[in-house]
């Protein structure tokens, strides 16, 4: 079989070079336009950034100008609403000595329209069986608004005798109970029966 063979004239060689190349040196344009546009987009946020972070404490700005509230020192912490939530650990820093922690004073038991009884099953050290005692660890009363209007819910854990340990175990409230409604947040009141 003979193979065929072609000569090629330089301006053939130049086209075919030319066809070849053609859609690349378009994509090459079209990527130096997008290089382009991004850095002026770059440049563009830039200045924004430079713009929104300046305040009266790194620029010629007064203070009245600042729009940004200042981050909270550690320890505190904003709630959704912006109001200050302090933690527990800093509030018990926070209290004056001397003063009583700010807690209501525990309604009288003809003023309770409902008590909820909570007892362990078993021991929370051995898992062994416990014993009633008859005895009651802290009660914390819950006011919920209601049809009354108000409702006032005493849930309470029996404290329990584990006789393996011989050791009494109070029944820990659940955390649902804990944390519960509206007002029962401000209006727990810890004492013992």
């Amino acid at each position: 079989m003979r193979e065929m063979e072609r000569n090629y004239r330089e301006t053939e060689v130049q086209g075919l070079i030319a066809q070849a190349v053609a859609p690349l040196v378009a994509r090459i344009a079209a990527q130096d336009q997008q290089i382009a546009a991004l850095g002026a987009e770059k440049a563009q946020l830039r200045d924004v950034i430079a713009r929104l972070s300046k305040n009266s404490s790194n620029s010629s700005k007064p203070p009245s100008s600042d729009i940004i509230k200042p981050p909270p020192p550690p320890g505190e912490k904003r709630s959704i609403g912006g109001q200050l939530a302090l933690s527990s650990r800093l509030l018990r820093r926070l209290r004056r000595p001397g003063h009583a922690p700010c807690a209501r004073l525990a309604l009288p038991p003809e003023q309770v329209d409902q008590v909820r009884e909570y007892r362990l099953a078993r021991c929370p050290d051995c898992g062994g069986k416990v014993r009633h005692t008859g005895r009651w660890g802290r009660g914390l009363q819950q006011i919920e608004l209601a049809d009354k209007p108000l409702l006032v819910t005493e849930p309470g854990g029996e404290i329990m005798w584990c006789p393996r340990y011989r050791k009494m175990h109070p029944t820990a409230l659940p955390a649902a109970v804990e944390k519960a409604g509206l007002l029962e947040r401000f209006a727990k009141s810890h004492q013992f029966r």
